[in-house]
């Protein structure tokens, strides 16, 4: 499978950047919102992705969201609910992603159904500053213990790019490196040419 950049976009604005950009994976997230607010963005959100045939839309925490708003899937945090029961009941109807931070939770979570695996935050994490540092030698580990896709997260820059690629992970989901970058689209060109070189090399 080819390796993918993963993002996470806060509204329509910043998906929609992410889209022209050509990024594969794009995350709705924002703690902010009502449901309802959120609803609504992510029904938007959803309808513009559908412009662009390589972009597909991952709502965060939230499976009522996702499947109302049909989105391409839902991201699951540890306490985000039953985990094995919403994997059983609606793993037909979303990709269902589940965090982790080593390889029993990882093997646990695509025992249940996950369709991959969010390891991390690897490097440490400026949206998520308490989330455990598992480093690549776990990441590895982590990649090396499922078959399901990897999506490595936390802390990731271009120049440790080839290293997390190099760990096995597959989806490479970087927030603050592309989103406090005074030029975001140049970023991502640069995440992605990186990561294209990388898939040809396979």
């Amino acid at each position: 499978m080819n390796r993918q950049l993963y993002t996470v976009a806060s509204n329509i604005e910043e998906a929609q950047l992410f889209f022209e950009s050509g990024v594969n994976l794009v995350q709705l997230r924002n703690k902010e919102l009502s449901e309802q607010e959120l609803l609504v963005v992510a029904k938007q959100v959803v309808e513009l992705s559908h412009k662009y045939k390589s972009s597909q839309i991952i709502i965060n925490d939230n499976i009522d969201i996702a499947l109302k708003s049909k989105a391409y899937g839902v991201h699951l945090g540890q306490d985000d609910g039953d985990i094995p029961y919403l994997c059983k009941s609606y793993g037909k109807e979303l990709v269902i992603g589940v965090s982790v931070d080593n390889v029993e939770e990882a093997r646990e979570a695509e025992s249940w159904g996950a369709h991959y695996i969010g390891a991390g935050a690897v490097f440490g994490s400026l949206t998520k500053p308490e989330a455990p540092h598992i480093g690549l030698a776990t990441l590895k580990d982590i990649c090396k213990s499922v078959q399901v896709p990897v999506s490595a997260i936390g802390g990731i820059k271009l120049s440790l790019l080839n290293k997390v690629l190099e760990a096995g992970a597959q989806y490479i989901c970087v927030i603050s490196d592309i989103n406090q970058s005074t030029n975001r689209k140049l970023q991502i060109r640069e995440y992605l040419n990186q990561i294209r070189k990388n898939n040809e090399s396979l």
